[in-house]
């Protein structure tokens, strides 16, 4: 059994190299339909949309940005210094 990877082949994209290697591993795995990994990505993506539309309509923040955690974590100091 080899080992699966992504082989640089001129002339071929990367999707086609993935979808290769997709293929060559689940060949090695006995699953006969590798598209099923393609309609699991839609799937994530469907699944993901609704969390936008709320962000955005009631305008949450993400605060792994720099600028809006550094706001929220002096909002969350103040309360626990006027709280203590």
């Amino acid at each position: 059994m080899g080992v699966v990877g992504v082989q640089e082949i001129p002339g071929r994209t990367i999707e086609a190299r993935v979808r290769g290697a997709v293929e060559s591993l689940f060949g090695q795995l006995g699953i006969a339909d590798a598209a099923c990994v393609t309609r699991y990505a839609e799937r994530r993506l469907r699944v993901c949309e609704p969390t936008g539309e709320i962000q955005k309509l009631f305008k949450y923040r993400d605060f792994t940005d720099r600028r809006w955690g550094r706001h929220f974590h002096s909002f969350l100091y103040g309360r626990v210094w006027a709280s203590s």
